[in-house]
């Protein structure tokens, strides 16, 4: 039985592969130790071995039970080992699916961690879809808008284009009327010319437009020179137009004109209140409290060369007289 001792340490000492190899050949031996015996059993059983009797009877039966004992070890030995193989087996099978666990773990949370950053993605997204769609209409509302005031401004212009037209044909009527006029007018100005050159111009005295003027040589107070120009048919002058104060002025001579403010307010000898006068730079001042009568002073701006002095003082003075009052 010391056979079954070395197959036992055999197994259980060393690396696991050369206690494989080992027991490999344990087996082997047990087998060559098992044939053995056997013969030896079946040459005493024919009575080739001497000296057998009931010993050989004990002996069959020792042989039949370490048979069965070296069948169990054996049976053990082949279970340690396919044991051991299946454990071998079984270890790299539990470091794969541990291998391939870890992978499968690190790949579910990287997934885990896509799709959380796809849901904020998606978040964002609607986030942002919903302010495209807030801004969409908002859009939509202003392109209403739009297009409601370029319907009214189509409305509009197509009325101010009607308008324009009706108004470009009442000027193009106005411009033949004011054609029409104007020649009128030129017909008119060319047989009042004819008329005015048929009025006769007394003797000293200017035309000019529908007067006619006298400037005295003498000079004398303003009532004075009233007086003598109502001797002659008219009247102190009465400007009321530049082209009047200018044609005056054009004389270049110092002289009564028919404007005092004796009764108060400046007024002309037919009673007109003064609207626009052409005094000097200051003027008029009433230096004194005397000075009450108009006069035109020469060397000035003949818009601005008006004066007011004493009517006592001693002028030239400019008569007018009306054609019509010839």
């Amino acid at each position: 039985m010391e056979f079954s001792g070395d197959i036992c340490r055999n197994v259980n000492e060393g690396d696991p592969s050369q206690r494989s190899l080992d027991e490999d050949e344990n087996v082997y031996a047990n087998q060559e130790t098992i044939r053995t015996q056997m013969s030896t059993q079946r040459k005493k059983e024919k009575g080739e071995i001497p000296g057998a009797g009931t010993i050989e009877t004990k002996g069959y039966r020792v042989s039949v039970v370490s048979l069965g004992l070296l069948c169990v070890l054996l049976l053990i030995v082949i279970i340690v080992i396919v044991t051991k193989h299946d454990q071998r087996d079984v270890t790299r099978e539990r470091d794969l699916f541990q291998e391939r666990s870890t992978n499968i773990t690190k790949e579910r949370n990287q997934l885990q961690l896509t799709i959380k950053n796809l849901i904020k993605q998606q978040n964002l997204l609607r986030e942002g879809s919903t302010n495209i769609t807030k801004e969409r209409d908002q859009l939509q509302v202003a392109n209403n808008n739009l297009t409601n005031e370029r319907d009214l401004f189509q409305e509009r212009n197509t009325k101010l284009t009607t308008e324009n037209h009706e108004l470009r044909d009442i000027i193009s009527n106005l411009t033949a009327e004011k054609n029409d006029l104007m020649d009128k007018n030129r017909n008119l100005t060319a047989e009042k010319e004819k008329l005015l050159n048929t009025f006769p111009i007394p003797q000293d005295w200017i035309r000019f437009g529908y007067s006619f003027y006298y400037i005295s040589n003498n000079e004398t107070t303003w009532s004075d020179g009233k007086q003598q120009c109502m001797d002659r048919g008219g009247n102190l002058v009465i400007i009321d137009s530049e082209e009047e104060q200018e044609f005056i002025s054009g004389f270049q001579k110092r002289g009564w004109i028919g404007l005092t403010d004796v009764e108060g307010p400046w007024k002309w000898l037919d009673g007109e209140l003064l609207k626009t006068g052409y005094w000097m730079e200051g003027e008029p001042n009433d230096y004194n409290g005397k000075e009450h009568c108009a006069e035109i002073f020469p060397d000035r701006t003949p818009l601005k060369n008006w004066n007011d002095n004493m009517c006592t003082e001693r002028n030239s003075y400019f008569c007018e007289q009306p054609l019509w009052h010839q």
